[in-house]
């Protein structure tokens, strides 16, 4: 073989060799956090409400923290009923029985 076949195909198993090791490096946890949401069941009052820095909501129902990223409008408010059923990514919000907002994403704890 030629100096220059032999280095093609060390460029290119080099090539090969970085892209497999970005592709695990930088892989997406986004899909393990939806499929965990899936498991995740609420029915309750919002106790309290806490903003992180780019305004999505962690609300405590009963004595649980929720991490609900879809509901980043601050419509959440104290004492509102919200619920989530299992194996189901939708957040409902109900104020004094009123459907006030559905909420498509995953949350966590």
């Amino acid at each position: 073989m030629n100096k220059i076949l032999k280095f093609s195909i060390l460029l290119v198993g080099l090539f090969l060799l970085k892209t497999i090791i970005a592709h695990f490096y930088f892989k997406d946890p986004y899909p393990t956090f939806e499929k965990d949401s899936l498991n995740i069941e609420f029915n309750g009052i919002v106790n309290e409400l806490l903003y992180n820095a780019k305004g999505y909501p962690s609300i405590r129902v009963d004595q649980t923290f929720f991490y609900v990223p879809s509901a980043s409008n601050k419509s959440i408010e104290i004492g509102d009923s919200i619920y989530k059923l299992l194996g189901k990514n939708i957040v409902y919000q109900y104020r004094s029985g009123k459907l006030m907002e559905v909420f498509h994403g995953p949350v966590s704890l």
